[in-house]
């Protein structure tokens, strides 16, 4: 049974939908502009783990629309804190990655 209703969950998931595409754009751009300076491996992880990245957000965001329903309010709560959370660290990735330079 599919049923999508956009609670906080719901949000949470199309937050993480949006989030993953940007993050993956965000990075691959700065990984372009600043790798002038690294060496190849690290190029190479950096673009591994920026797709694991966007991949997992991308399943979560969908799991979370699908079945976002199913959750109690704490759930909920507890789902929108880590959403925050979630944001809040790929954004200090991102910015800390603007600050980088070898």
């Amino acid at each position: 049974m599919i049923n999508v209703n956009f609670n906080l969950v719901g949000l949470s998931g199309l937050a993480y939908l949006i989030w993953s595409l940007i993050y993956l754009a965000l990075k691959v751009t700065l990984i372009n502009r600043k790798s002038r300076n690294w060496s190849h491996f690290s190029i190479i992880v950096e673009i591994f783990l920026s797709v694991l990245a966007t991949t997992m957000l991308l399943f979560v965001g969908t799991i979370l629309i699908t079945y976002g329903w199913r959750f109690d309010p704490m759930m909920q709560l507890g789902q929108l804190f880590q959403t925050i959370l979630v944001i809040y660290i790929s954004v200090k990735d991102i910015l800390m990655l603007l600050g980088r330079t070898k």
